[in-house]
């Protein structure tokens, strides 16, 4: 989105799948206690102890991981594959293998977009799961409040039903 905002001649659409990031205050995020969620030393502090390395070994195994896809990622079960799984597990096995579950965690995979979404001139189609637990399809309004053009808002199971909303300020 970045990219778009900031050099519209190399985008000339946009397709977002549940976005995030809208209203997003990186700042704010805490974890373990009140400690800042992004500050990779308190991470490395409760990796250090027995319960972070128990809750990483659990998330570093087949079952933590078909887990994890199975109720967070994927809302039908049978994408998540063998194979993808395995995915999963080799990028879990490198030397900074702590770090991907730190990044989830921690946010550092979410970024901002307050700045780039009113600035964008291209069309935008936005699809939304409604069973989307980790951005639900109300934060839609957010998009709609900050530019209040119409776009096409596309929503997926149980509902298949695609609408042009438009805004007014």
């Amino acid at each position: 989105m970045r990219v778009a905002s900031e050099e519209p001649s190399l985008v000339t659409r946009l397709l977002l799948s549940n976005p995030s990031g809208y209203g997003l205050d990186l700042e704010d995020m805490t974890l373990f206690g009140g400690n800042s969620a992004r500050d990779p030393a308190r991470y490395n502090q409760f990796a250090q102890t027995p319960l972070g390395g128990l809750v990483f070994n659990i998330l570093n195994t087949e079952g933590g991981l078909n887990f994890f896809l199975y109720y967070y990622v994927y809302l039908d079960w049978r994408k998540a594959t063998p194979e993808l799984t395995k995915i999963y597990l080799e990028n879990l096995s490198g030397p900074n293998k702590a770090y991907a579950p730190f990044s989830f965690f921690s946010g550092l995979l979410d970024q901002p977009i307050d700045a780039y979404w009113p600035k964008l001139t291209q069309p935008v189609h936005l699809v939304w799961g409604t069973n989307d637990i980790f951005n639900p399809i109300t934060e839609a309004s957010l998009y709609l409040e900050k530019r209040p053009v119409p776009f096409t808002i596309c929503v997926l199971e149980p509902f298949r039903t695609t609408r042009t909303l438009s805004g007014s300020m």
